[in-house]
């Protein structure tokens, strides 16, 4: 994780739409970030990469993908033309690419927010926006997205067409990688008259903080001094005794606390981290180097040097993983024979590896409903 040094604001200091999540549900939180440092971990350095790439072909970052991470690009390029054909009628609409749009308070038409819009294609009458997402964190689908019903209000506003759809492609995605929504002049009309509202009350001082899991995720102010809300909630936890964990409805209440005190957790070992490498003392504590792990990058030349020579294939075989994701995409892009979509290719691989291939249950794991 590397503390980010000041840049131009894009956003001149008004709300973003990749943040409208945070500010609709805790309006405080917009000034309570203001000058405070932007910690990027390395998913968040790799998302900005392949989103370089994403925009353009001939970014000097396309040499420097590892093959996972190419599959991802061309994954979601596929999806784009796919849903422009399907759905604007063409695979050459008229594209926003990486465009920054404006949301306007109809009665002034002075801008109070915006977004950055990964890729958007027009043809008059419908709108397509697509919003990459490379991370490997649930996220909510696009009929429930605030960041995309957003984008769709703004897209409205500015150009007018009489149907947006919004989707968002996730490559990474253990569920769906892709989903898609439709809304309609009314519908983003009314996501408008929410939007401008929620910025207007977010720019303005004095608004509450109202701390939870899903508001706290990505905000710059959880854990420190400029949300003491933040800090109040995660301490709660520990004055918690056994007896108040007897019913449902207490349990929901305290998961939904245990979520935040993580994030603060987070953001104060973070902190900590950014002081001591900046040359502050935090008594007590010291930064430990990280582990050098090796890693095969490789397994051809592995095979061919180690393999061939020493061991052969057998006993080479079961030093290596394969995974059948990563199998059948293989498989997908190198036919020649047939099309095959991602659903039939793992189909027919699973079908040659027959009992090759051992199916195991991980145990249970908590997960949130995904409300509207």
């Amino acid at each position: 994780m590397s503390t980010q040094p000041n840049k131009p604001d894009e956003r001149e200091g008004m709300p973003s739409g990749s943040g409208a999540k945070r500010w609709l549900t805790c309006p405080g939180s917009h000034l309570a970030e203001r000058g405070l440092p932007d910690s990027q971990t390395e998913d968040a350095a790799e998302g900005e990469m392949l989103h370089a790439v994403m925009e353009s072909p001939a970014s000097p970052h396309r040499a420097k993908l590892s093959d996972e991470q190419a599959h991802c690009i061309e994954f979601c390029r596929a999806t784009r033309l796919k849903l422009s054909e399907e759905i604007l009628g063409t695979d050459e609409p008229q594209a926003f690419v990486e465009e920054r749009w404006w949301l306007r308070n109809p009665a002034t038409l002075d801008p109070v927010a915006s977004c950055r819009v990964d890729w958007a294609g027009f043809t008059g009458d419908s709108m397509l926006i697509l919003d990459w997402k490379f991370g490997r964190r649930e996220v909510a689908p696009a009929d429930v997205n605030d960041q995309l019903r957003f984008a769709a209000a703004v897209a409205w506003s500015e150009y007018a067409p009489a149907t947006v759809y919004v989707g968002i492609v996730a490559p990474r995605a253990d569920g769906e990688r892709v989903t898609v929504a439709k809304f309609t002049a009314a519908q983003c009309e009314q996501a408008r008259a929410e939007m401008v509202a929620g910025a207007l009350r977010a720019m303005q001082p004095g608004q509450p903080r109202c701390p939870s899991a899903g508001a706290c995720h990505y905000c710059r102010a959880r854990g420190t001094e400029a949300c003491p809300e933040s800090i109040a909630e995660t301490t709660a936890l520990a004055t918690v005794s056994t007896s108040e964990i007897a019913t449902p409805e207490r349990v929901a209440e305290l998961l939904e606390k245990c979520e935040l005190a993580e994030r603060v957790i987070d953001a104060i070992r973070a902190n900590a981290k950014r002081m001591i490498s900046d040359g502050v003392s935090v008594p007590g504590w010291r930064l430990k180097p990280g582990n050098k792990p090796k890693k095969i990058t490789d397994p051809v030349a592995a095979w061919s040097r180690v393999g061939q020579n020493l061991i052969g294939g057998a006993a080479f075989a079961k030093c290596c993983t394969v995974s059948i994701k990563a199998l059948a995409d293989a498989v997908k892009e190198n036919s020649t024979t047939e099309k095959l979509t991602d659903k039939s290719a793992r189909e027919k691989v699973e079908s040659l590896l027959g009992d090759a291939v051992v199916e195991t249950q991980n145990a249970p794991s908590l997960a949130r409903e995904v409300t509207t």
